[in-house]
């Protein structure tokens, strides 16, 4: 054999560079790379978890679920891997999968507790151990872009009034404004209402009150509890939120089917009654005739995944019924005498004291439709709709005791216990007493229409877009019904004055001069 032989000379280095490439090709085999996605869902409710934690042992390759549960991992060394998963309030979970090169493996968690051991199964009924509202929003709040609270819908069980201010007042940071027994509007950071944005899944909802004309206040008594999943409320404006958030933002999401396994069918049926009329029967109610205090409400909804798991449908109805007895004492105007030459009468001075008797039932009703599509693996279409109507009648019954702030006036200097005024004629105007009736009926309804998608783009990269529509109405209306909006009556030249104890609720009024029935004797309005 000639080893100078060019021909061989070129076997050789061609059998060289084969055994190159075999070695080279073996060795991509054994480090190639594969995929592991899956979902997380606790056993005991059956929901998929958002902000689950996953994570691959031995390695810094940590994720986090999404609102239904999903997670991936690209890049994974082909073999055997040893991945994690946990959750507040579940006990953490490992499993070992194995990773061929070039392909995607699954992986699914399904969390539990062994405080509580496994599901408890009672023939057809599933018990939960506990809710997981406070544990979504634990989670939530620790994977947060900036300082939020979260608070899940089923934190505080059933809430019989079905009104979102009654459910944010647990909140810290935020202070609920009154209308009689209504929460109404909220105050982030003590800041007036109008500089805090409420949004439903990320869009503002328009607001509409009569009182408020050209006013940014949203009111919550026009959103029921029944549609919402979780509360978020940011107290750092962000560059997603609109501007008139000053205060911060809060963020009512919505319910979505894809985030549970399965159907469900969850119905309730209740009864509301006040203490103060703790009966069934009719009684004389708020428009001066036989009522019922006794008021029923309930709910109905429906949740399930269509065609293979990729459309979820959530479905609810809500009416609620509530009846409050309002007994509101207040005493206003106290003015103070600023002479520094006088010192017996810088007491303060009531001018007024106000008692108004308000028998007031409410009803709410809601209506929401959700859909949820996952047009493929990556891709989510959204369509959330919700329609939320108010109906309050306002009866109420006010006595207005009005006083003149002079010595003279008021001979005694008003006390926690005692008070008492002089009329200086019998046509005085700034001693009297007026009776005083407002009858009408107060409506809202707000509806809102909202397309979006979810599109993840790559592991670390997601697009979230959507639009929304909503249109609020509110309206009063006392003429339908028969009623005059206010009637009042009032008694001039009137003197009276008050005696209380203050280890006692009630408050004994007396007039002590000024005509009542064709007479001046000292008689007891109220005992």
């Amino acid at each position: 054999m000639n080893p100078k032989n060019p021909l061989l000379r070129f076997g050789r280095v061609l059998l060289a560079c084969a055994s190159v490439l075999l070695l080279v090709t073996a060795g991509f085999a054994q480090s190639g790379t594969g995929t592991v996605s899956g979902r997380v869902s606790n056993a005991g409710t059956g929901s998929y978890l958002r902000n689950a934690e996953v994570r691959i042992v031995g390695t810094d390759r940590v994720t986090t679920t999404a609102d239904n549960g999903q997670y991936s991992f690209s890049g994974v060394p082909a073999g055997a891997v040893n991945v994690t998963a946990s959750y507040t309030g579940l006990d953490l979970q490992q499993q070992t999968v194995t990773v061929m090169a070039g392909s995607a493996a699954s992986l699914d968690f399904n969390l539990t507790t062994a405080q509580y051991g496994e599901v408890l199964k009672l023939t057809a009924f599933v018990v939960g151990s506990t809710r997981e509202g406070n544990a979504k929003a634990i989670v939530d709040q620790k994977q947060a872009a900036n300082i939020t609270n979260v608070m899940g819908a089923d934190a505080f069980g059933a809430v019989s009034e079905d009104n979102v201010g009654e459910f944010l007042k647990y909140m810290p940071g935020l202070t609920i404004d009154y209308v009689e027994n209504d929460a109404r509007t909220v105050r982030v950071r003590g800041m007036s209402s109008k500089y805090a944005s409420v949004m439903i899944d990320g869009n503002p909802v328009a607001a509409a009150d009569v009182g408020i004309g050209t006013g940014r206040d949203f009111q919550f008594e026009q959103v029921s509890l029944s549609t919402i999943d979780t509360i978020e409320l940011s107290k750092t404006p962000l560059s997603d939120q609109p501007a008139n958030s000053l205060a911060g933002s809060i963020n009512v999401k919505s319910k979505s089917a894809l985030n549970q396994r399965g159907r469900r069918i969850n119905y309730n049926a209740n009864l509301t009654l006040n203490e103060y009329a703790f009966q069934l029967g009719k009684t004389m109610g708020w428009d001066n005739q036989e009522r019922s205090k006794a008021l029923p409400g309930g709910s109905l909804e429906f949740s399930d995944t269509l065609l293979n798991g990729r459309l979820g449908v959530v479905v609810s109805a809500n009416h609620t019924g509530t009846y409050v007895e309002q007994k509101i004492i207040a005493a206003l105007g106290r003015t103070f005498n600023a002479s520094a030459a006088d010192n017996d009468t810088e007491i303060p001075r009531i001018s007024s004291v106000n008692w108004q008797d308000g028998l007031k039932p409410t009803f709410r009703d809601a209506l929401l439709v959700n859909l949820d599509f996952k047009a493929t693996p990556d891709l989510i279409l959204s369509l959330r709709t919700s329609y939320n109507y108010y109906n309050a009648p306002f009866h109420n019954r006010n006595w207005t005791f009005a006083a003149a702030t002079t010595a003279a006036s008021q001979p005694d200097a008003p006390s926690a216990n005692s008070m008492r005024t002089i009329a200086t004629s019998a046509t005085d105007t700034t001693n009297t007493v007026t009776s005083a009736g407002t009858n009408f009926r107060k409506y809202g309804a707000t509806f809102l229409i909202n397309p979006a998608l979810n599109w993840k783009l790559s592991p670390t990269t997601t697009l979230d877009a959507s639009t929304a529509y909503s249109r609020s109405y509110q309206w009063y209306d006392s003429d339908a019904e028969g009623y005059f909006n206010v009637v009042s009556a009032r008694m001039r030249g009137v003197s009276w004055g008050y005696t209380s104890d203050r280890n006692e609720p009630n408050l004994q009024l007396k007039q002590n001069a000024g005509r009542l029935d064709g007479s001046t004797d000292t008689r007891s309005f109220f005992d």
